[in-house]
């Protein structure tokens, strides 16, 4: 008889693991942990969004002698309104588009006022917001999405339609 294994037995192999090889072992495992502790650090490093209005010095605003220079160039597209949930279960509205840069400028606020109405096109709830903010402008020929989220919400509204436009804006100098 032979010294091997029958055809189809389960035989065992063993392993010796020298020292080196459980070293190499502990050192990518620690490198693997840096990176991904750096990948991290650098998704929380990004602007910080302040949610709602902010008040800017200097946005022009309708009325504004040099307000129509830039106005064309700037424009929202494909805005809607939604009914959502938030996390406490309460209803809110939600109004979504994009905002188009299509000047050579960089646009570092940008304010938006959005106008809801109900089945009788009477005016619901009238709010302003400033989806673009300093810490992360509009850049020339950039179309960016926002988001506006309208709490409390107002409930005569699931019928009706919404209008959004630009309330103001403030170029980068």
């Amino acid at each position: 008889m032979s010294d091997q294994p029958p055809l189809f037995s389960s035989g065992q192999i063993t392993w010796k693991i020298t020292r080196a090889q459980i070293g190499i072992l502990a050192l990518s495992v620690a490198l693997v942990g840096i990176v991904i502790g750096i990948i991290v650090l650098a998704q929380h490093k990004g602007p910080k969004y302040k949610e709602g209005r902010t008040v800017y010095q200097g946005v022009l605003r309708p009325g504004d002698p040099e307000y129509d220079q830039y106005l064309p160039y700037i424009r929202i597209i494909n805005a809607s309104g939604m009914v959502s949930e938030n996390m406490i279960g309460e209803q809110q509205a939600v109004v979504v588009g994009y905002a188009a840069n299509q000047g050579n400028r960089v646009v570092d606020v940008l304010e938006v006022r959005a106008v809801l109405y109900n089945a009788d096109n009477q005016q619901v709830k009238e709010i302003v917001k400033t989806p673009i903010q300093p810490d992360f402008p509009l850049l020339s020929m950039e179309m960016r999405r926002f988001s506006i989220w309208v709490e409390p919400f107002p409930p005569e509204w699931l019928t009706g339609h919404i209008d959004v436009e630009i309330h103001g804006y403030r170029l980068k100098k």
